[in-house]
């Protein structure tokens, strides 16, 4: 037998009865991270996460890295460390100490950080409540500074005026704690004055300080692991005289202690991996690399410790990135073959059983049958090589029996069953008339064992394995394929067949009689005749059928009526390999895609409810067929192409805490621009494409997002995981873009990020051209009226020119009559006068 003390294992079998297990995922350069020593850490008001590295500070949005040109120093010596700093504090302030050991504030409006002029070297830095600055120098010891004074005053220390100051925090009673070297202690927030935590003087450096609900303040140092000051005590002593029961070196070389949100105790050390103290005070939990399991500490040299908003817990290491870890995703125990040791095989997983041993049963498609025991973390895997008289490795099914046996069905290699004394017994091998492929193993009700064989039907055998019946008879009738019966499970009173071909199949085993049920294109009928899995749900006669491909049937056997539930109504995945029910009547099932905890009122008067594990954070995404069991203690099993899943659903918790959301980016035809709060773009600037991000950082890929853009999008659409949206060709206006996310569990936070902007309109569009087309218009109007008034009165002049004119022709003409009229007469008579005249022979008298 093989033994195997990886810390993995231990939380396995740990978590298979508990789930408590604590396990680590990493950010790192892979990631993004400009460098993986992880100096310091720190969150600022919206959300952000900053990393210090050697190289570069970082700002992480879950997406993307943004990174400032600062290095920070790491130097870590046996008895004392420089290290760089970044803080966040109440105030909503952001400051960072690099590698010069000078102070910058970062000023988010201008996107950059400015120097604080300070005339000593800083190694530390803390605002308290009352806005006073606290600064923590290298060899020159502590300054404070009141918010309304640019002056720093220096703190009298009792042992050491040159010391170097560590840590600096302040503590629910106000006061001030600071941790040094030669100097360990708190200032009184009011009087300013110091008060050690020392009977005499000491050349040990403190490396960390902080305080725990009880009000006890847990100290680090160099060298000599931690100390500890009662409420009760003016001084410190050494951990093992205040906890006898927790066993931690007394050598360690400290780097950080943390009491986090659940008043856990964490001690960072370098070199020696992490340690955790229970809330309890009664058990130490050691945390160590290792390269066979990715979900250990990454690196055992930590410098930092951090716990975010959400609640997860950063591990800043001096090599290995960042690790975390946040218990919510602590929801299914991985156990991968990767992780095993040499000679273990638990992939492409077909079956699973638990003996009352203690021991695991994992059977796998051709490595044979692998055994754990969890009470001694021995293994053991046996193939066709060890096992004296196994003929096949491809291990299909597995039973436990009360007596101590273990049955075995294999493929083309017949039945097995494994004694308790290691002694294998072959059992319908070497007789045509027996299967030799066994699907699934099942003991009914009445303690009778059935096998779903895949070429002799359903088949009866006794207490030993020896074979009774073969049920061939009750195949389809006019089915050319032979009846392979995949899986069985009991019912009212009955046993209920899924067939790899031939639909569902009701046995009457007292009497040999089947009823079938297969697909037809009815509402009503079932959904497929390939079935994968089966589970009879008793308080209300409910039959669930798993469907290779065609999602979940539900029979309700009292109405004879199918229900079916597919990836429409969201499931997953179509192909269900296994069902199972916990203890709240919920099913959990496998598939291509992960997990589905899948629930149904009784009476159908609520709304189903479907979630789904896809891809969950490293789970697995393709389960197996037959690879599916339940303990009597109700811990459920799944197993994949991978290794398996172990979880307790009544111990899987959601995380309910609300994620921050934030825009972090504008393109403008794929061209950043600057976020302000008043963003104008021109009418040429119209396709935009919004960057956010769902500030929730241990599972940034399951975390969802909708968005709106007012007043364009009438409703909220959904983006799914992905973290930007497109528009193109937006007309000229004022609008609004909004956007809300949900956690890698579904909630939502109403409350998300806005940015409101316009679009200007062209020069020509714009209220001053507007003016100005009104000004030409009215002075065009104007030229109207102008010219059209003149052509009216030129047409009036000529009119009258006209009428004057014809007044002139008529007093011409009358003139011109009168004159004619008068002149004849007169003509007439001057004739004769003029003839008389002429008449010389007329006198005149």
């Amino acid at each position: 037998m093989t033994k195997f003390n990886s810390l993995f294992f231990f939380f396995f079998c740990f978590g298979l009865y508990s789930q408590t297990t604590i396990s680590f995922r990493q950010l790192s350069v892979k990631n993004g991270l400009s460098q993986n020593s992880a100096i310091s850490i720190a969150q600022d008001k919206e959300g952000f996460l900053w990393i210090a590295t050697q190289d570069g500070l970082n700002r992480y949005d879950g997406n993307n890295f943004t990174t400032y040109p600062f290095q920070y120093e790491d130097i870590t010596k046996p008895n004392y460390s420089y290290l760089g700093k970044v803080y966040s504090f109440s105030d909503d302030s952001l400051w960072t100490i690099p590698i010069n050991k000078k102070l910058y504030h970062f000023n988010s409006k201008k996107n950059a950080f400015e120097e604080k002029p300070l005339s000593f070297a800083l190694s530390s830095f803390l605002i308290d409540n009352k806005q006073t600055k606290w600064f923590g120098s290298f060899e020159s010891g502590l300054y404070y500074q009141l918010k309304a004074s640019q002056e720093c005053i220096p703190i009298r220390l009792p042992f050491s005026e040159t010391s170097t100051i560590f840590d600096i925090k302040q503590i629910s009673t106000k006061d001030i704690l600071i941790a040094g070297s030669g100097v360990i202690g708190k200032v009184d927030s009011k009087t300013k004055i110091f008060n050690s935590f020392l009977k005499n003087s000491t050349t040990l450096n403190y490396s960390s300080i902080t305080e725990d609900k009880d009000g006890v303040i847990w100290i680090g140092s160099y060298g000599q692991g931690v100390w500890i000051k009662s409420p009760q005590s003016d001084f410190i002593e050494s951990l093992s005289k205040i906890f006898i029961n927790l066993d931690i070196p007394e050598n360690l070389n400290t780097q950080a202690v943390f009491a986090d949100s659940q008043n856990r105790i964490w001690i960072a050390t370098y070199g020696n991996g992490l340690f955790l103290i229970a809330a309890d005070r009664k058990k130490v939990t050691h945390f160590k690399h290792s390269k066979q399991n990715p979900r250990t500490i990454h690196y055992d040299d930590i410098l930092s410790i951090y716990q975010d908003y959400s609640n997860t817990i950063w591990f800043g290491t001096d090599g290995g990135g960042l690790s975390y870890y946040d218990v919510f995703l602590e929801k299914f125990i991985p156990y991968m073959n990767s992780q095993t040791p040499e000679a273990i095989n638990i992939d492409v997983v077909r079956a699973i059983t638990k003996d009352q041993n203690n021991s695991l049963w994992i059977g796998t498609s051709g490595k044979g049958l692998t055994q754990f025991n969890l009470t001694t973390s021995e293994w053991k895997t046996y193939t066709k090589s060890n096992l004296n008289g196994l003929k096949s490795d491809r291990i299909m099914s597995l039973f436990s029996a009360e007596n101590g046996d273990l049955w075995i069905g294999t493929q083309e290699g017949g039945l097995y069953l494994l004694h308790p004394n290691g002694k294998l017994t072959s059992l319908l091998a070497n007789n045509p008339a027996h299967p030799s492929t066994i699907w699934r193993i099942f003991q009914d009700s009445k303690s009778r064992m059935w096998l779903a064989t895949r070429d002799k039907g359903l088949v009866k055998v006794d207490q030993n394995g020896r074979f009774i019946k073969s049920y061939e008879h009750i195949s389809r009738i006019g089915s050319n394929k032979k009846c392979s019966m995949r899986t069985i499970c009991e019912g009212g009173g009955y046993l209920w067949l899924g067939t790899d071909y031939d639909g569902l199949i009701r046995f009457n085993p007292e009497l040999g009689e089947a009823k079938y049920y297969t697909y037809s294109n009815s509402k009503n009928a079932l959904s497929s005749n390939q079935i994968k899995s089966l589970y009879y749900q008793k308080d209300n006669d409910f039959l669930w059928i798993g469907t290779n491909g065609k999602g979940l049937d539900l029979f309700e056997v009292a109405t004879q009526k199918f229900r079916n539930f597919s990836e429409k109504e969201g499931l997953a995945n179509n192909v269900i390999y296994g069902i199972l029910k916990d203890s709240a009547a919920n099913l959990w099932l496998s598939s291509n895609k992960g997990i589905t905890k899948f629930s149904i009122p009784k009476d159908f008067s609520g709304e189903t409810t479907i979630i789904n594990y896809s891809n969950y954070d490293g789970l697995a995404t393709e389960f197996n067929t037959g690879a599916y069991y339940q303990s009597d203690s109700g811990e459920l099993f799944f197993g994949n192409l991978d290794g398996f899943y172990a979880f307790t659903p009544e111990l899987i918790k959601s995380n309910t805490i609300l994620p921050k959301t934030k825009i972090t980016k504008l393109d403008v035809f794929n061209t950043p621009a600057t976020l302000t709060d008043s963003l104008q773009l021109t009418h040429k600037e119209n396709t935009l494409t919004f960057h956010f991000a769902s500030l929730q950082f241990s599972s940034p890929g399951q975390n969802q997002f909708k968005y709106r853009l007012i007043p364009h999008d009438d409703d909220w659409i959904s983006s799914g995981s992905v973290p930007f949206a497109r528009y193109t060709n937006l007309a000229p206006g004022s609008y609004s873009f909004e956007v809300i996310s949900a956690n890698y569990d579904g909630y939502w936070n109403p409350t998300g990020d806005f940015l409101n902007f316009d679009i200007l309109k062209p020069w020509y569009a714009t209220h001053t051209a507007n003016f100005v087309y009104f000004i030409l218009v009215l002075l065009f109007v104007f030229w109207l009226y102008i010219f059209f008034l003149g052509r009216i009165n030129y047409r009036l002049k000529q009119k009258e020119a006209l009428q004057l004119k014809n007044i002139n022709d008529y007093k011409s003409k009358l003139f011109s009559d009168l004159s004619h009229e008068i002149r004849t007469p007169l003509t007439l008579m001057s004739i004769p006068l003029e003839q008389q005249m002429a008449n010389k022979h007329i006198l005149i008298s």
